[in-house]
C-alpha cells in the first residue's frame, strides 16, 4: 500500500515563515510537553493522530485502523515513525513500526529512542505533513 494520508500540501500557503521555521526544527511540538507533564501523553509512543486522521484511517484502512486501536501504549511526541518512518511507503509502515513499539516498548527502549530523536531534531532529518524538510526550502 503506498500513499500518506497525512501528507497535507494544501496547508503549505498558510504557513508563515516563522511557522515553517518552527516546524523545521520540531519546536512546534513543544506544546506537547505539557501534555506530556499531565500525563496525556509520552515522550516517546505511539504517533498521535488527529480524529480526522483517524476517521480516514478507520474508513479507508479499516484493518490498519483496527490494529492500532488494540494498541495500549501512551502517545508520544517521539517514537518509532517519527525517526525512522518512511512516509512514502504509507500507512502501513506507521503501523508496522507502532506495532513493533508496542512490542518492544520498555524502559531502555524509549532511553534510546529519545537519544535517536536528538539528532532528528538537530539536523531536521523527519518528513513534514505540509512542507518540505529541507532546510533550504523551508523559508520559501
Amino acid at each position: 500500500m503506498s500513499g500518506d494520508i497525512f501528507y497535507k500540501p494544501e496547508h503549505t500557503e498558510k504557513l508563515t515563515k516563522f511557522s515553517k521555521w518552527l516546524r523545521i526544527w520540531g519546536l512546534d511540538e513543544l506544546p506537547q510537553l505539557f501534555n506530556v507533564v499531565t500525563g496525556k501523553m509520552s515522550l516517546i509512543g505511539p504517533r498521535p493522530l488527529m480524529l480526522s486522521d483517524l476517521e480516514i484511517l478507520k474508513q479507508k484502512y479499516p484493518q490498519q485502523y483496527l490494529k492500532r486501536e488494540s494498541f495500549n501504549s501512551v502517545t508520544g511526541i517521539s517514537g518509532l515513525w517519527q525517526i525512522y518512518g518512511q512516509r512514502e511507503k504509507g500507512i502501513d509502515n506507521l503501523i508496522d513500526l507502532e506495532a513493533e513499539y508496542e512490542e518492544s516498548g520498555s524502559f531502555v527502549f524509549d532511553l534510546k529512542l529519545i537519544f535517536a530523536t536528538i539528532p532528528v531534531i538537530i539536523f531536521a532529518n523527519h518528513s513534514d505533513a505540509i512542507s518540505s524538510s529541507s532546510r533550504a526550502q523551508a523559508y520559501r
